[in-house]
């Protein structure tokens, strides 16, 4: 998909990278600070490292080691319904989650629209009640949605092999590396010039 940062609709918000950066470097550095801040405090954000993947991989056959990251992670329930006065400091990832959630209903939209049309022709309707119809009347809630943001990879970091749960991966990085399980095999994906 063409998705622009700063472009063409969908836009997908600038991603916080720095930002990011910097609380991740509070949290291994002063992690009693980093524990203080209302985000943390009222468990809006959770913050891990080392996540192991493995329960996710395609195919029990592959080696796996676990990975060597830093993860900050928000909920739709966080994110949506506790208030930027209860995230404190932080509410620019709140903010954020907000922004790619309406990015990625856009996407969905626009992708999934013309196949419930489809649909609709050969079966005669589409259910109310669902996906393809709460998409297209923009009534799908997300509600398990969640945001994670890897965003600091030690010099040896990793992120092994594994499958996303859920219907869709938008990712912004600042490195090549994604890839994707395609017709039996990882393929590496590359996005369009000026696209994230």
């Amino acid at each position: 998909l063409d998705l622009q940062v700063g472009g063409e609709s969908p836009l997908l918000p600038a991603p916080p990278f720095e930002s990011f950066r910097e609380l991740w470097f509070e949290a291994v550095t002063s992690r009693h600070r980093f524990q203080q801040r209302d985000a943390m405090r009222q468990r809006l954000l959770s913050f891990n490292s080392s996540e192991d993947l493995k329960r996710t991989v395609e195919g029990g056959q592959k080696s796996h080691s676990p990975d060597l990251r830093y993860n900050f992670g928000v909920t739709w329930h966080n994110a949506m319904s506790r208030s930027d006065a209860e995230w404190g400091c932080e509410s620019w990832i709140a903010q954020n989650f907000r922004s790619m959630l309406r990015c990625a209903g856009d996407v969905a939209r626009r992708e999934i629209a013309p196949i419930a049309v489809a649909a609709a022709k050969v079966d005669g309707w589409v259910p109310y009640d669902s996906f393809e119809a709460k998409v297209c009347t923009n009534t799908e809630r997300w509600g398990t949605t969640r945001l994670r943001h890897s965003a600091v990879y030690p010099a040896n970091g990793s992120c092994t092999e594994h499958t996303d749960y859920g219907v869709m991966t938008l990712q912004q990085s600042t490195a090549i590396g994604l890839e994707a399980w395609v017709f039996g095999e990882w393929r590496q994906l590359s996005a369009p010039d000026g696209c994230a």
